[in-house]
């Protein structure tokens, strides 16, 4: 990329001198939120469900890129697919302030757009890239490969899939919206290849942004644009450069550039199917909207990436499995707090939310596996043998308010536990709980797994 987002000083001095290397993006391509933004809340990629909470892992995850300042929206074209890129610091970063981890898995990420399409026909595709030769970088436009082939991580959130992102709720109306999307596992490599040296192209991870909805008179999806370096620092807002003077953070992301680079179908994102007949008009090359901050707007998309940590060391867990829906609509959850580590076992907790309230249960484990059969009217997530902890009341004072929490030292003091969990066992559990009203009288719900750590 032709620009990194360095100091503030050193960044605006160069700018103007990036311009010849990029195309000038179509004002009338910068378009205006019209209704308010909203945030749909977290969808599960595992379980498949959505939860209209803020994330269920955030306690046990940090935010390692952050770019979601001043949004507003761009629109797009058909067969159009927007490369962005930022940094997560390593060990070996210089400056702003080095990060801890080589690399980082990553477990939820977060992303925005607009649409008039309503739901169930929202089509949109996420890539995360750690290095991608193709961008901006000399000025040479470089088609990239297919997603589906050399994506770190690929999420297909298209109507054809079944997948059901948040549209517009009548025809005319306009959505605008954020979603969080949990319970990911894939992993970005600090620094891009895993050391600093100072060059774009190795240093920074990219993402890729497309959305196959032709644009058929209002009908339309775009994208939020976000990034504003002088009201908040490159890297802010992450775990490395934590969030300064606001009480609503956002964050610019470190080395997001001005500038976005856009394949308009030399080659698509799966194929290499021929772009739409009246596609807008412009091709593949780096774009801008003139030069930040001489009034034009940060050419750069929203994002904003979580990770509990390095990809191979101690972390929270994922789930699994599908919970039960109890008799009066709860869709219990399951998740780890924490780090499941020996060295100090009450500071891990498995918890329970979204349960019926004022009803006993328990929490059970095993260490021989997952698992994903009929039981009781729902799904049984463990692999027998299953240890049973403490029954437990639920407590809660309203619909689905009900939860139930155990520590790790909880599963150490089993009569069996502490000889099964040593370090590096993987632990499956699942919570059990009364449902009187119910067909089975009782709910179960979903999996979680973790790796108990020394």
């Amino acid at each position: 990329m032709p620009l990194k987002l360095v100091p503030i000083s050193f960044a605006c001095a160069l700018l103007s001198a990036s311009a010849a290397a990029q195309q000038l993006m179509n004002p009338s391509r910068l378009e205006p939120i019209t209704t308010p933004m909203e945030d749909s809340g977290v969808y599960d990629w595992v379980t498949g469900r959505w939860h209209p909470t803020p994330s269920s892992l955030a306690a046990s995850v940090r935010v390692v890129y952050d770019n979601t300042c001043g949004a507003s929206t761009t629109g797009i074209a058909p067969c159009e697919d927007f490369y962005d890129e930022g940094r997560i610091p390593g060990p070996g970063s210089p400056n702003p302030p080095a990060g801890v981890t080589a690399d980082n898995q990553i477990t939820e990420f977060k992303f925005g757009y607009c649409t008039r399409y309503p739901a169930g026909q929202v089509d949109i595709k996420v890539a995360f890239f750690n290095t991608l030769a193709a961008g901006c970088g000399g000025g040479t436009a470089v088609t990239p490969p297919p997603w589906t082939q050399q994506a770190t991580a690929y999420f297909d959130f298209g109507a054809a899939s079944g997948f059901p992102l948040p549209g517009a709720l009548f025809q005319g109306s306009e959505k605008c919206t954020t979603v969080t999307i949990t319970n990911v596992n894939f992993c970005l490599i600090s620094d891009g290849d895993g050391s600093y040296d100072g060059n774009p192209a190795t240093d920074n991870f990219v993402f890729g942004l497309t959305s196959p909805n032709p644009q058929i008179g209002q009908l339309q999806t775009k994208f939020y644009r976000a990034g504003d370096p002088n009201n908040a620092a490159p890297g802010s807002c992450t775990y490395n450069i934590p969030c300064v003077g606001t009480t609503n953070p956002c964050g610019s992301g470190l080395d997001s550039v001005d500038s976005w680079f856009v394949n308009q179908d030399n080659q698509s994102v799966g194929s290499n199917v021929p772009c739409q007949t009246g596609a807008a008009t412009g091709g593949t090359g780096c774009y801008w909207f003139g030069g930040y901050p001489t009034g034009a707007p940060f050419a750069s998309f929203y994002m904003k990436l979580c990770s509990p940590g390095a990809c191979s060391s101690c972390n929270a867990g994922l789930s699994y499995c599908t919970s039960q829906v109890t008799s009066s609509g709860c869709v219990p959850v399951i998740n780890g707090i924490g780090l499941p580590s020996l060295s100090s076992p009450t500071g891990y907790t498995v918890a329970t939310h979204q349960v019926e309230a004022n009803v006993s249960g328990i929490t059970y484990f095993g260490v021989t596996g997952q698992n994903n059969v009929p039981f009781l009217g729902g799904t049984l997530c463990v692999k027998a043998p299953l240890y049973r902890l403490k029954i437990r009341v639920s407590g809660g004072s309203g619909l689905c308010t009900g939860k139930y929490a155990y520590t790790l030292k909880d599963m150490l003091d089993h009569a069996t536990g502490g000889s099964l969990l040593t370090a590096g066992t993987t632990v499956n559990s699942q919570t059990w709980f009364r449902d009187v009203a119910s067909a089975s009288t009782t709910a179960l719900s979903n999996g979680w797994e973790f790796v108990v750590c020394p």
